[in-house]
């Protein structure tokens, strides 16, 4: 008889849903408006911070890498003799690095020192002997007029340095105008005329870029580099090696690329590091928040548990709390540093703009991946930040809490 009496007093315990945990949780954040908001605000700039430091990194490295490489591509490798006495890049030895697995394509460019007079005025410079494969791989952007044609001996292209070192400053004005060419060979000077096509930013010092032909026609047998295409970027490393085992020396973008991003690697750690310091702050604020709430709460959650709500409810409740301030934080938080970068790239591409730049450029990248790597990694730590107030709620003794009270 006595045992069924202390089966009827005992709360019947129910299954409380997510979606009314939710709602109370909701109800509660609400309640405690201006603590729910404090925390927020916490929140907001703490992963604000991050996101925003992690943005800048980013984007100064897109930035800089888009620079240094251009739109070279980085599946290239650049071949040169380590010795041109005694080993060159002759047609014969093009063949054998050309049979080597994954490479795809390859090209060789001459290169010797040349003078050019353009309007009575002279100007020394390098004279690179190229097929269009070697200027479209290599970081030639095209400033006015076309590219060379397959025949054209009489065609040259002239870099923009080229020009400001003559004092020109409108490109256009050059493209069909005949420049004279004099190129040192072997002892010997060739001079020609040529029709200028096209201007090319090379981001280097006074260049012309001629047809093979020309080279060829005047006795030079062997190019003075050659450049390699690997299907794959994975096996740049190999096709370097078996080239390097001819005895060539090679280079390749990805190891600038590669220096770039170790640099980058160190840059992010300390933009985190410093981001770091108000996600602490925020995380604090959390905890502070949830233990006051859980102080607050002990008589609302021993009811809870009596009229026959889990422990392990408790628990949830808490969790999603927690969750709730630290999604919202991190999405409001994201939104603000977003548009906050936007603001300074919108400030500096005005200045460069006055300054004479006219190519807009971004300090700050916005990334999918980040967004939402920025959001699980807030929201996860809202649940790690809960588990101790959480742990405490579950454990709480619904009769004793009563008496208490």
């Amino acid at each position: 008889m006595g045992g069924d009496m202390t089966e009827r007093n005992k709360p019947v315990q129910a299954h409380v849903g997510y979606d009314v945990i939710i709602r109370m949780a909701i109800a509660n954040l609400r309640f405690k408006g201006f603590r729910s908001a404090i925390t927020l605000t916490g929140v907001v700039i703490g992963i604000g911070s991050i996101y925003f430091l992690i943005s800048f990194g980013i984007g100064v490295q897109q930035l800089v890498q888009g620079q240094v490489i251009g739109n070279q591509s980085i599946n290239t490798v650049d071949i040169s003799p380590s010795n041109s006495a005694i080993i060159s890049l002759s047609q014969d030895n093009m063949d054998q690095i050309g049979a080597v697995s994954n490479v795809n394509d390859l090209t060789g460019v001459y290169m010797l020192a040349s003078q050019v007079t353009l309007d009575g005025s002279s100007v020394d410079l390098v004279a690179y002997g190229v097929q269009n494969t070697y200027m479209k791989l290599s970081n030639l952007t095209i400033e006015a007029g076309a590219a060379l044609s397959e025949s054209g001996e009489d065609e040259i292209i002239i870099n923009t340095s080229l020009l400001e070192a003559l004092g020109v400053r409108e490109f256009k004005t050059v493209i069909g105008k005949d420049i004279k060419v004099k190129l040192v060979i072997q002892d010997k000077t060739v001079e020609k005329d040529m029709n200028v096509i096209g201007v090319v930013n090379s981001g280097a010092g006074s260049e012309i870029f001629v047809s093979q032909n020309v080279f060829r026609d005047a006795g030079v047998e062997n190019y003075t580099q050659a450049k390699a295409v690997v299907d794959d970027r994975e096996r740049v490393s190999d096709v370097r090696r078996s080239i390097e085992s001819m005895g060539y020396e090679t280079t390749s973008p990805i190891d600038t690329l590669d220096q770039i991003n170790e640099v980058f690697r160190v840059f992010n750690i300390v933009l985190i590091g410093l981001g770091s310091t108000g996600m602490v702050i925020a995380i604090l604020g959390m905890i502070n928040t949830l233990t006051v709430s859980l102080l607050e709460r002990t008589r609302e959650i021993a009811l809870m548990i009596t009229i026959g709500a889990r422990p392990k409810d408790m628990k949830r409740l808490f969790t999603v709390e927690a969750m709730i301030l630290s999604g919202f934080g991190g999405v409001i938080g994201i939104l603000v540093a977003t548009l906050g970068g936007l603001s300074v790239d919108l400030f500096l591409n005005r200045m460069a703009s006055g300054r004479g730049v006219t190519e807009s450029f971004t300090i700050f990248a916005i990334s999918p991946l980040l967004i939402l790597g920025t959001l699980v990694f807030i929201i996860g730590m809202g649940a790690a930040v809960s588990y101790l107030p959480a742990r405490r709620a579950a454990k709480i003794d619904p009769m004793k809490a009563l008496r208490q009270e």
